[in-house]
């Protein structure tokens, strides 16, 4: 089961050039800052920075003063500012704060020339800032292997990365360059130390990147803050729950069938064919609860989820997916259950919420974006939902009932037209006047 959650794992990874955490050509401010310039500008009241982001005792660590009247601090100020607005923007609209401290890092060229320059480790932090300072606040979260990095390595250049370096966690003993290449070593890998002192990680361009001989990698002394993104996709976490569960022998339900055949146990890799359109009975009206309008075919998948345990609707921009969505949840909820939705990207769980508060179910819905800092909300909203007092407007339920009967009439004549218009009175396909016969009869019964 591990070795096949890895397999889906693996697909999500980016491994193509434009990826910073295999090839970082060029520093830019928006992704990145070089530790270097830190330190030779004398802009982080830290001691002795690198030490301190490597030990992991200092939770915090003031890095650049903001109202420096110094140039070169001043200038690391500004980078930063775009840095962390952009890290802002991200998280506002994924939801995820990818941002990591990457030492030492690993240079070369593959077996085809093509150049990489990528952190070996990545030491998740905040970049925070207070009224003085830009600060570096240590994450929650354990220090990673470059996962990425080491995948491309084995997929692309045929490189013999032995797989259990893929679960590796950096050990705390890593304080320097040379504890690096005693990790590799380890798994006999032998890469030589360019530097035993800190250097500056140098811009490249096509043109200027250096030639190196084809297989030659050695460890740089360079440390950087930026983002290393390691996957595609924000599901590269949930992998990882999973593969835990799977190893503490837990059931992992509708996943297992979605993502494995239960009776030859082999990963799918390929979508199964689309599921038709049709119900196996018919859903009284007054039974349906859809809040916002909907067409044919919207009706038809909100029909079909009661009887499916998994369903993927997909269409272009527009065709009223998120609309969809919001019956779905309202449906749900007149069926007395609970609903989780989760969204990659948080702007579009943003419109769910906005939509279900438009139409007065706000305050039985909670928003999280954050699992930390939208806690205390969510808290406050259950006790605010729990010491409300509920009570059902029967004038409202009546109105309801009332109006889901007249739509249920009406569907029973427009059926009855319809079939009254395409009906075979025999095999052969009926004549003009027949049909027209059998359609003014079915009106003339319905109608009056």
């Amino acid at each position: 089961m591990k070795q096949k959650l890895d397999f889906f794992k693996d697909k999500l990874s980016d491994l193509s050039r434009r990826n910073r955490s295999i090839r970082l050509m060029k520093l830019y401010d928006k992704y990145t800052v070089d530790i270097y310039e830190l330190i030779t500008a004398e802009a982080s009241p830290t001691p002795n920075l690198l030490e301190a982001l490597l030990q992991g005792k200092t939770k915090q660590m003031h890095i650049v003063a903001r109202d420096s009247q110094i140039e070169a601090q001043q200038i690391l100020s500004q980078k930063l500012t775009t840095l962390y607005r952009n890290l802002k923007a991200i998280e506002e609209e994924t939801g995820i704060y990818d941002f990591s401290f990457g030492y030492p890092f690993l240079t070369g060229a593959m077996q085809d020339g093509t150049f990489f320059r990528g952190p070996v480790f990545l030491f998740p932090f905040r970049l925070e800032k207070t009224a003085r300072y830009w600060v570096l606040e240590r994450s929650d979260e354990e220090p990673i292997v470059n996962r990425t990095l080491l995948l491309a390595l084995k997929k692309l250049n045929q490189f013999a990365i032995d797989d259990s370096m893929f679960d590796e966690t950096t050990p705390v003993a890593i304080q320097s360059i040379t504890d690096a290449q005693r990790w590799f070593q380890q798994y006999e890998y032998h890469f030589p130390i360019a530097s035993e002192t800190l250097q500056k990680c140098k811009n490249y361009t096509l043109k200027s990147v250096p030639e190196l001989e084809k297989g030659h990698i050695f460890l740089d002394n360079l440390a950087v803050l930026g983002l290393f993104p390691q996957g595609s996709s924000a599901i590269q976490k949930d992998y990882d729950l999973l593969k835990l569960k799977s190893d503490q022998s837990q059931n992992l339900g509708m996943i297992s069938q979605l993502l494995f055949d239960l009776e030859t146990n082999e990963a799918y890799d390929a979508l199964t064919p689309p599921v038709k359109l049709e119900t196996q009975n018919e859903i009284p009206e007054v039974e349906q609860l859809f809040l916002l309008p909907t067409d044919g075919s919207q009706e038809q998948i909100l029909q079909l989820v009661r009887s499916e345990e998994g369903l993927v609707v997909h269409g272009p921009p527009g065709t009223g997916k998120s609309q969809v969505i919001v019956n779905l949840i309202t449906d749900a909820l007149n069926q007395d259950k609970r609903i989780l939705v989760v969204c990659q990207k948080r702007a579009a769980l943003d419109v769910v919420y906005q939509r279900l508060d438009s139409l007065g179910l706000g305050s039985i819905t909670s928003l999280i974006h954050d699992e930390k800092n939208d806690r205390t909300k969510l808290y406050q909203k259950l006790k605010t939902g729990l010491e409300a007092t509920w009570r059902e407007e029967e004038v409202s339920l009546l109105e309801y009932q009332r109006v889901s009967e007249k739509v249920a009439n009406y569907e029973a004549r427009l059926t009855a037209i319809a079939e009254a218009l395409y009906l075979k009175m025999t095999k052969k396909v009926p004549n003009m006047s027949t049909s027209l016969f059998m359609s003014l009869k079915y009106n003339r019964i319905i109608l009056n």
